[in-house]
């Protein structure tokens, strides 16, 4: 989906009557590189926060348009000015009205703040995908079973943090084991089975032990921690019903 940044260069592009090839070969990039940061797949390079006013010559107006695509592409949000309070109209207004007339040294140190405010929430939306990515080592089936109760973690709204991704972990382990269970058991789906552990004094008769199926014990006990992991993350039964 095309994100704002693409929205802006788009309509850069037909006020300058020129092709999107011709505006990649000024931005001195590939293709590839120029459709992931117009779909949010790549962040806006810094260089870009003036190349693009300086070679497309952009006044007043519409560099403050061309800020407002990069923050809302950088952060996913949209920028609307009915939803701000009261407050930040104000700001927003009084700052648009002086932008013309300020000295270059106070638009200079307003320009640091907002680049290490962006710089701040890039980190923390990086340290937010971490968390969430899968562990490396993980196999496609353990990958498939992380994204499934990342799904319901995601589904209630929780702020991702590492305690919540530790029991995901756990979580992904333990599936694994009762599935792997349950595959045994279900060869032989027998609660009870017969073992054989020695020879009678007769020296005909077998000793025989009643002993609790393994595979059917380790399902149990999987499933358990399982529903323990899920009861502290606290999962609605809608959530939960796909495991």
């Amino acid at each position: 989906m095309t994100n704002a940044i693409g929205m802006f260069l788009k309509q850069l592009q037909k006020e300058n009557n020129e092709t999107q090839n011709q505006m990649i070969e000024k931005l001195g990039v590939n293709r590839s590189f120029y459709f992931k940061v117009c779909n949010g797949g790549k962040k806006c390079p810094d260089k870009w926060y003036e190349l693009i006013p300086s070679v497309y010559r952009l006044d007043s107006e519409k560099r403050k348009e061309w800020i407002g695509a990069i923050i809302a592409s950088n952060h996913r949000i949209d920028f609307i000015y009915g939803s701000l309070n009261d407050d930040d109209k104000k700001l927003v207004f009084t700052l648009a009205n002086l932008v013309d007339t300020m000295h270059p040294k106070h638009k200079e140190k307003i320009w640091d703040s907002i680049k290490m405010e962006v710089m701040k929430m890039n980190e923390e939306e990086q340290k937010l995908q971490e968390l969430y990515a899968a562990p490396t080592d993980f196999s496609d089936n353990e990958k498939k079973i992380w994204t499934e109760i990342l799904e319901g973690v995601k589904s209630i709204g929780y702020k991702m943090r590492y305690s919540i991704r530790l029991e995901m972990y756990e979580y992904v382990k333990l599936r694994i084991m009762r599935d792997k269970a349950m595959k045994a058991w279900n060869e032989n789906p027998e609660r009870y089975v017969k073992i054989v552990t020695g020879i009678a004094p007769d020296m005909k008769t077998p000793k025989i032990t009643i002993k609790e199926n393994e595979h059917y014990a380790i399902m149990l006990d999987c499933n358990k921690q399982i529903q323990k992991i899920l009861d502290e993350l606290k999962l609605t039964p809608k959530a939960m019903a796909r495991y």
